[in-house]
């Protein structure tokens, strides 16, 4: 049985036991230089690096490629992809070469070296755990190339947290697990870059300045360059979160958050969710009729001293290709680092 269906552009992830659609998305076919979700910031790693030769683990359609060739970036690597249901859809070319088998074979095996390899794994249950364990991550700094550098795609409320700079509670959580791992590793730089729901941790140098003549990646990269957020401090004494990572996990996880939040500080826990539920039918998309000086308007009820919609403000005004107004409001702050153990 196959473990994704097409529907318009988008590769949505099918139920193992019922085959019947879920709400995941694996890859999509991108018809626009931005598609606001996570697969911006896998382009936008790749292209603040010069001409990186690059790993991509669980590639599926190759959405961030795609994404790059709409912003006239060529690059050059290999893509690890399981499923070969996918070779329709991705362009093979004599710089990127796509490998169809399982990627720990790949792994253990390789001789290539790498400048970016990018960590994206997952299937109907949540994370394909091994890709982000202890003995992956350290034949990932093998097949690195001298100041090589190793990203992360993470699904996990941290993000969400981290993004509406709210602190971080000292629970278990995937954020603390791989923060905690990659520090018993290496010593390589450690940043974190929150999308919404998601986030990239970035594991050694961090790139440069992207130069284009699009507005869309002009935007693009003063928004996730305002959100990095170094790791500097060392984790101790916080319990690890246990394998496997399933999506259920994620979500008992968001709501002890949240019901904790609502227990020890109502008026961060009202702020959170406000913001949660303007952007989410945002980030959805799903509703083309959505009145965006409405979502603008509630948005800044929420301001305060200590908190700042600048950068919800510029999302808002990027989803409406309003680059002068988007530009605006993400140069005007950085995120706060809420990582405070």
């Amino acid at each position: 049985m196959n473990t994704w269906t097409k529907i318009n552009n988008e590769f949505i992830v099918l139920d193992n036991k019922s085959g019947n659609p879920t709400n995941l998305k694996h890859s999509i076919i991108p018809k626009e230089k931005l598609t606001f979700k996570y697969w911006d910031y896998l382009a936008w790693a790749v292209a603040t690096l010069d001409n990186p030769y690059i790993l991509s683990i669980g590639h599926g359609a190759g959405t961030f490629l795609k994404i790059l060739e709409k912003w006239g970036i060529e690059c050059t690597g290999v893509g690890i992809e399981i499923d070969k249901g996918y070779m329709d859809f991705n362009t093979e070319k004599d710089k990127f070469i796509i490998r169809y088998c399982n990627f720990k074979d790949f792994v253990k095996e390789s001789t290539d070296k790498f400048d970016l390899i990018i960590v994206d794994v997952y299937d109907e249950k949540g994370y394909v755990s091994e890709a982000y364990d202890e003995q992956f991550f350290s034949l990932y700094l093998k097949l690195l190339r001298p100041n090589g550098r190793i990203v992360f795609h993470c699904v996990e409320f941290s993000g969400t947290l981290l993004a509406t700079e709210t602190e971080i509670k000292k629970v278990p959580s995937i954020f603390i697990t791989m923060i905690m791992l990659i520090k018993s590793m290496t010593l390589k730089d450690i940043f974190v870059i929150p999308m919404w729901s998601s986030y990239l941790l970035w594991v050694g140098n961090l790139g440069e300045k992207i130069d284009s003549c699009y507005n869309e990646v002009r935007w693009l990269d003063l928004f996730f360059k305002n959100r990095i957020i170094p790791i500097i401090r060392e984790v101790h004494n916080i319990p690890q979160i246990e394998r496997p990572w399933t999506y259920t996990k994620i979500q008992d996880y968001e709501k002890s958050i949240i019901d904790n939040l609502f227990l020890e500080d109502p008026d961060v826990y009202y702020r959170l969710t406000e913001i949660i539920e303007i952007m989410g039918p945002l980030l959805n998309n799903k509703d083309k009729s959505l009145d965006y000086s409405t979502a603008e308007y509630s948005l800044k009820t929420l301001e305060n001293k200590e908190h700042s919609i600048e950068h919800e403000l510029s999302f808002i005004y990027a989803l409406n290709k309003n680059w002068e107004k988007a530009m605006e409001h993400v140069s005007k702050y950085k995120l706060k680092n809420i990582f405070n153990y």
